[in-house]
């Protein structure tokens, strides 16, 4: 069975698939396919291939920058760093849009890295970086269900007061037909 360069990084490399990178490369996402399936050298551990640009990245030398270890629940993502030098962390996690990061209580973007996984760009130094997740279009899909809601809710109530002016009116006439039969 041949073994990809990712899959040697996973199984020798971190614990929980967190660490922190000193270098950045930007590649298309032919030569990453290529760097992960191991057709070209590419050393995990030491560098992470992005293919959109990235100014916050690290431009550092290829090497570990620091440490890192993760404790992870269904939402949510907590690391603690310890950077030698400005590096990426990180994130053996599948990128998608949704997750969101800060580093020291600042925002931060999420990167997708070696084309699949996440990495967030740390300074030097020790510290914590939040992952989170929360669903593309909650936010949208909220608002239009409760907006859904507060339409229903205002239809019966307009409903109900129609019907309740069908009855009024209707008793209404009767009393003013019985009067009129009465007169005549």
């Amino acid at each position: 069975m041949i073994e990809t360069q990712l899959e040697r990084c996973v199984a020798s490399w971190c614990p929980g698939a967190t660490g922190v990178v000193g270098a950045v490369a930007r590649r298309s996402r032919p030569a990453i396919m290529r760097a992960i399936d191991g057709t070209d050298p590419f050393d995990p551990t030491t560098t992470a291939l992005v293919e959109r640009p990235c100014p916050s990245c690290p431009g550092g030398q290829p090497g570990r920058a620091g440490q890192a270890s993760a404790r992870w629940s269904q939402t949510r993502v907590a690391v603690d760093v310890r950077a030698d030098r400005p590096g990426l962390l990180v994130l053996s996690q599948a990128w998608m849009d949704g997750w969101t990061a800060t580093v020291a209580g600042h925002r931060r973007p999420v990167i997708r890295v070696d084309g699949a996984i996440q990495g967030v760009p740390v300074p030097a130094g020790a510290g914590r970086v939040v992952f989170r997740y929360e669903p593309p279009g909650l936010a949208l899909g909220a608002g239009i269900s409760l907006g859904t809601l507060a339409a229903m809710v205002g239809w019966a109530i307009l409903q109900r007061r129609r019907a309740g002016a069908r009855v009024e009116r209707a008793r209404v006439g009767r009393t003013a037909r019985g009067q009129v039969a009465r007169v005549g």
